[in-house]
C-alpha cells in the first residue's frame, strides 16, 4: 500500500485524516512518512522492538525511541494479551 517503506513518525496535532476516509492513518508522501492510528501504534511497537531485539534489526536511535514511547503509551490490551499468550 501507501506507506511503502517510509518511516512511521507521530502525527503533527493539526492534521486532518482525510486521506482515506475514516481511517485515522496518513501517508506523508513529501516527507516519506507515514503516521499510523492510535489503536495500532503499541502493536507495531512491540512487534518493531521484538524483530530488534530477535533477530538483531538495527533501529535508528529516533525510531527506538519513538517505538519505547508508543509502547508504553500504547499498552497490551486484553485482546493482545491472550494472543500472546498462545504463542
Amino acid at each position: 500500500g501507501d506507506r511503502s517503506n517510509f518511516r512511521y513518525a507521530e502525527a503533527p496535532t493539526n492534521l486532518k485524516y482525510t486521506q482515506y476516509g475514516n481511517c485515522k492513518v496518513y501517508t506523508d508522501f513529501k516527507a516519506k512518512r507515514f503516521y499510523p492510528a492510535n489503536y495500532s501504534k503499541g502493536w507495531i511497537a512491540r512487534s518493531y522492538l521484538y524483530m530488534s531485539k530477535t533477530y538483531n534489526i538495527r533501529l535508528s536511535d529516533q525510531e527506538r525511541k519513538l517505538m519505547e514511547a508508543w509502547d508504553k503509551q500504547y499498552p497490551m490490551d486484553e485482546k493482545e494479551k491472550r494472543i500472546r499468550a498462545l504463542l
